[in-house]
């Protein structure tokens, strides 16, 4: 409750002990001890995500990258415990750069990994994002931009998780640079 508090007011939003915090009633080990969970993880650009980051929220490129490196460390955690914890099976890593371009073929090979029929409806998901409804999969989106390029500052352990997870891609292959320093 007080999180929400303190989050309402605004103040803490913009700020890294924010983004420390949590800000849900059950964390991903809640999650896997009452069912088994099958995370779908897809990595982006890392300089696409951190721009979107700063536009989109209004965040410094210092928590941006923040919450960027986290996912990966995240992701590569789900990874190297689905082993281990028998509720969670290995997460499913797809990149987004591949889904616009190839939808089908990569949800696909999605349903085939996670074992779930594929169905036309699938290639509809844009169309029925409420938050930013597209009327297809716009691959425009996955081309790198005329934008501030923060490869640099990116610590580069988390670099090379983002190089391992893309190994596991199964869609098309992707470069992990956007942008020329």
């Amino acid at each position: 409750w007080w999180n929400n508090l303190v989050g309402f007011s605004g103040f803490l939003r913009k700020r890294k002990l924010y983004n420390l915090m949590p800000r849900s009633e059950l964390s991903i080990v809640d999650y896997i001890e009452r069912a088994p969970v099958q995370p779908v993880c897809i990595l982006r650009e890392p300089n696409a995500v951190i721009n979107s980051i700063m536009k989109r929220e209004r965040r410094s490129a210092g928590i941006a990258i923040y919450r960027w490196t986290r996912f990966m460390e995240v992701v590569e955690q789900l990874q190297a415990e689905s082993s281990s914890l028998e509720n969670l099976s290995v997460p499913a890593i797809l990149s987004f750069e591949s889904l616009v371009k190839q939808p089908e073929a990569v949800l696909r090979a999605l349903c085939d990994q996670i074992g779930l029929p594929f169905n036309e409806v699938m290639l509809e998901g844009p169309m029925r994002n409420v938050r930013y409804p597209r009327n297809s999969f716009e691959v425009e989106r996955s081309k790198p931009k005329e934008q501030e390029c923060h490869l640099s500052k990116i610590p580069d352990e988390a670099m090379r998780r983002y190089e391992r997870l893309l190994e596991r891609d199964i869609g098309l292959p992707v470069s992990a640079d956007s942008c020329a320093e």
